[in-house]
């Protein structure tokens, strides 16, 4: 058997069709991007028919519909493997990349912040990481302090 082919049979059915589902979007976003280059070139020797984007029915758009809850759902599986413990976004990203994924530390405090937001995830006392809410059902109740002090949005603890 292909060596590739071993190594991503390691991997879980479920996770093996969203890594094809990534693919197709990657793919889609590429031909998007190389119609525009196209027309970029076609636009700069003069022999573009159309001098509005929306004019061509033949260029593509990005039509691929993309949804919060697939890193959602990869964060909270890796949250639930440790509830209780509290998560820094790099620490998760780390586990991310070793499952596959690629994503910034960045990318994952946003997500967390925005899981936050929906009471997924909450903020410890001391303010540093995150919690996974609980599983009652009903979210969790923020901490006290989390309560008292809201987000500025700026991202500065939660590295």
């Amino acid at each position: 058997m292909d060596p590739v082919v071993e190594l991503l049979a390691k991997q879980s059915a479920s996770r093996l069709r969203e890594m094809g589902a990534q693919i197709e979007t990657q793919i889609e976003d590429l031909r998007v991007q190389g119609a525009w280059i196209q027309r970029a070139i076609e636009h700069k020797l003069g022999t573009g028919t159309s001098s509005t984007p929306a004019a061509d029915e033949d260029t593509p758009t990005r039509t691929a519909k993309r949804t919060r809850s697939s890193k959602r759902d990869q964060i909270k599986k890796i949250m639930q493997t440790d509830p209780a413990r509290t998560w820094l976004p790099s620490e998760v990203r780390d586990i991310l990349t070793t499952q596959g994924v690629e994503s910034t530390a960045a990318a994952v405090r946003v997500a967390l912040r925005r899981m936050g937001d929906d009471n997924e995830v909450v903020r410890p006392d001391d303010g540093n990481g995150w919690i996974l809410a609980s599983a009652n059902g009903n979210g969790a109740q923020p901490a006290p302090a989390a309560a008292e002090q809201p987000s500025s949005g700026l991202g500065g603890s939660d590295q």
